[in-house]
């Protein structure tokens, strides 16, 4: 089970995917409801993985334009994985 929660101060729609050895699984996209407000993100992918293969999220830059950037103080961004069974 992998899971990634992101934040985002841009006033725009963010893209992000998660991605299995480069190849994109799931994708995440959210859009502040009002400027200036912090917009959030979540999801949650179930997916059999091999011993080695590498799991990321990447900001899909050719839709949001920019990288992810968020209050430090609040570290609201995510990502984890949890091995559910053999």
């Amino acid at each position: 089970m992998i899971t990634a929660a992101l934040e985002s101060l841009y006033n725009h729609i963010q893209w992000f995917n998660i991605l299995i050895d480069g190849d994109i699984t799931s994708s995440i996209a959210f859009d502040p409801w009002t400027n200036g407000a912090n917009s959030m993100g979540t999801n949650i992918v179930l997916v059999r993985l091999e011993k080695g293969q590498s799991v990321w999220v990447a900001v899909d830059s050719h839709h949001s334009g920019e990288g992810l950037q968020g209050d430090p103080s609040i570290r609201a961004t995510t990502f984890s994985g949890l091995y559910l069974f053999d």
